[in-house]
């Protein structure tokens, strides 16, 4: 009767470990299971993470082109503006020396006789030569002037 309580109680004890194991054993695959998945997830999270922060920074990049692209237009009609500044600038100049030219080669022939003043139309023509040239001027004075 001994021996049938101790194989009873053996078994039942055996009976418990290896539903204890087996419940540990289920506990376990559902733990890492859900360790998985949570893994999974993050994954996916950083992937999406990764994804947004190239499109904002290849935003951000064109963005600076365009700012570029705006600075090099500004910069090339700003130059272009230059020339036509310059050239006008030399065209104005040129004529105020042919005009003053013809006039200071008539005064310096006939218009010191006797102490004369060059004739007032020749005055004339300087002034309209000066007013060409005034032209150029801004009318209001800018910051670099």
């Amino acid at each position: 009767m001994i021996e049938t309580i101790i194989n009873v109680s053996i078994y039942a004890l055996l009976t418990l470990v290896i539903a204890y194991f087996g419940f540990r054993n289920i506990s376990l695959r559902v733990r890492l299971q859900n360790e998985i998945t949570k893994r999974l997830q993050s994954e996916v999270n950083k992937n999406i993470i990764m994804s947004e922060y190239s499109s904002l920074l290849q935003e951000v990049e064109n963005r600076k082109l365009e700012k570029s692209d705006d600075f090099v237009k500004f910069l090339s009609d700003s130059r272009e503006m230059a020339f036509t500044y310059i050239e006008d600038a030399q065209v104005k100049i040129a004529e105020f020396d042919k005009v003053l030219q013809e006039i200071t080669e008539w005064n310096n022939t006939y218009g010191t006789v006797a102490g004369d003043v060059p004739h007032a139309e020749k005055i004339k023509q300087i002034s309209l030569a000066y007013d060409s040239i005034r032209e150029l001027l801004p009318e209001k004075p800018t910051p670099n002037n």
